[in-house]
């Protein structure tokens, strides 16, 4: 319930809320760059390496910026080693675009990095697809998908950090304490997040590959879009709701990823045997669209993932009311429908068709 500025301050002084903390919380509770500074220092102080507890001992090296979308695959879309991305993390950046996400150019070295494993672990546990071509194995495929995964819990566990951060810093300054049904909601999600890492963790320690299950789009050509991902999807691409982060107690998990090589473009949906029910769903949703349809609303769901990197001459050149539209999606929370066929209906007469020059499904 909002405070009236004539009723009794929350803190029970005793005070009238506009003679006590209505003050306090309209002042600028802290600076950007003292925002910023504190971010990059919960970022520092939390680098791990993500793979199972039994491999820990043989953590060798620093814990470096691993790469969420292989490096060799970046470099396909880039130009001059750089690439755009709608991956923003600095609150300098969200203040210049005033709290939006827009495209911003990146170095390839940077894209998609995180500082989620040591140099031994990045470089054994991956080799299988960064040092041997994509041939669709269930080894490659599961651990495609769980890189994505882990970006995903790291993501997650700075994320409750950072809020954290936030409400000591709102504290201080006499502020209330706004932000504690986010940080119940990102209990919650780390309870769940936890539950798949175990999973996670069992299939890759008893090589029990075959517990992925996928559905791949090869697409002819080298699309300008590529991302990794890892979701709870709550509706599929028709727009029917699939499960919801608000009523079921547990969730089943997506990882999605977008890369090219040698000529060939690779749209991968995949989880685990736990996540069938919705999963499932999501993709037969998918299946029965038309090779046009399926590419046009794959494009608003990847432009809807935050982990997402594109080519910078094929952004520059689309039409602004494509761009328009991709950044909506950008900004745009996955619970309100921003892939479904539904909602591309609305803007199929009259927006260019994002990948219709780049790729023929296969």
């Amino acid at each position: 319930m909002k405070i009236g500025r004539n009723d009794l301050c929350w803190c029970n002084s005793g005070k009238k809320y506009k003679k006590c903390h209505l003050r306090k919380e309209s002042k600028n509770i802290y600076k950007t760059f003292e925002m910023e500074g504190a971010l990059k220092k919960i970022q520092k102080d939390n680098k791990l390496c993500a793979c199972p507890s039994t491999y820990k001992k043989d953590c060798r090296g620093s814990i470096i910026n691993a790469h969420t979308v292989s490096k060799k695959y970046l470099k396909n879309i880039s130009q001059n080693q750089h690439i755009y991305t709608g991956c923003i993390k600095s609150i300098l950046a969200y203040e210049k675009n005033n709290g939006e996400v827009k495209a911003l150019k990146v170095g390839i070295n940077k894209a998609s990095t995180f500082t989620g494993f040591c140099e031994y672990h990045d470089k054994v546990l991956f080799s299988c697809f960064e040092n041997c071509d994509f041939n669709k194995s269930d080894k490659q495929i599961f651990l495609v998908g769980y890189r994505s995964f882990c970006w995903e819990y790291y993501a997650k566990t700075i994320q409750m950090y950072s809020i954290k951060l936030i409400d000591q810093l709102k504290m201080q300054s006499g502020a209330s304490y706004l932000n504690q049904p986010e940080i119940n909601t990102l209990h919650k999600a780390m309870q769940i997040i936890n539950k798949h890492k175990d999973e996670f963790e069992k299939i890759l320690l008893n090589k029990q590959y075959r517990e992925v299950q996928y559905y791949i789009i090869e697409c002819k050509g080298v699309i300008p879009i590529q991302c990794s991902t890892s979701i709870y999807p709550e509706i599929d691409f028709l727009g029917n709701k699939i499960q919801s982060m608000i009523r079921d107690p547990q969730l089943d998990l997506l990882s999605f990823n977008a890369f090219s090589e040698h000529g060939k473009s690779y749209l991968i949906f995949s989880w685990l045997s736990s996540s069938n029910r919705t999963c499932k769903k999501l993709v037969n949703s998918l299946k029965n669209l038309s090779d046009e349809q399926k590419l046009f609303v794959i494009t608003q769901f990847i432009f809807s993932i935050e982990n997402i990197y594109f080519k910078i001459d094929w952004w520059d050149n689309l039409h602004e009311s494509t761009k328009k539209l991709l950044e909506k999606r950008m900004n745009t929370p996955y619970s309100e429908e921003p892939y479904s066929l539904k909602t591309v209906n609305l803007y199929k007469d009259y927006i260019q068709y994002p990948l219709q020059d780049y790729s023929k499904i296969s």
